[in-house]
């Protein structure tokens, strides 16, 4: 739960679909309440602001935001999104370089 002068909510997020989550703040009874007017989210990537619709901030996973306190300039909750790749696949034990479809062979490396 996120205390602060005046109000206090918990964030919960909420899957929309694949590509997109639904960010909102509830109250201890566990109801939906209003985004005050001193909270905004900001997309770390582009460090844009995200409006928010009928008190949802709807984020794609491909970014990472921020919560913050424009009263107290204060960061409030970051999602960090971790990027990564895992290649997979059978093992490689060497590299062929190929141009325009043709294999270029590979240089003897001085001993």
């Amino acid at each position: 739960m996120i205390q602060r002068e005046g109000y206090e909510f918990v964030v919960k997020l909420s899957r929309v679909n694949n590509a997109i989550a639904r960010l909102y703040l509830v109250n201890q009874n566990k109801v939906q309440v209003d985004v005050p007017a001193n909270i905004s989210l900001r997309n770390l990537d582009d460090n844009t602001a995200q409006n928010h619709f009928q008190n949802s901030f709807f984020i794609a996973w491909v970014n990472s935001y921020a919560l913050f306190d424009s009263v107290n300039n204060t960061e409030l909750v970051r999602l960090t999104n971790k990027k990564q790749h895992a290649i997979s696949g059978q093992k490689i034990t060497e590299h062929r370089t190929y141009v325009n479809g043709v294999l270029i062979p590979a240089k003897k490396e001085d001993p």
